[in-house]
């Protein structure tokens, strides 16, 4: 089930965790799947030029090119 975080800047950012990996749907409404990196990680996923990182409630969402963004579920 997706889960919805808002983000610092006032955007928000979904994320479906399906163990293995996640896909993040962010304000640009285009979905990304990122598989955990390193594998078998369940709280740092990646790809190319997107990274997430999960704990404790938090998702600190990192998009090339633009400022990473800390968001709370």
């Amino acid at each position: 089930m997706p889960t919805r975080y808002h983000c610092e800047n006032g955007s928000e950012v979904v994320i479906e965790n399906r163990g293995t990996s996640v896909v993040v749907t962010d304000a640009s409404g285009e979905p990304v799947e990122l598989p955990a990196s390193p594998a078998g990680s369940r709280a740092r996923y990646g790809s190319g030029a997107y990274a997430l990182v999960l704990e404790d409630g938090e998702a600190l969402w990192m998009k090339a090119g633009e400022e990473p963004g800390t968001c709370l579920r």
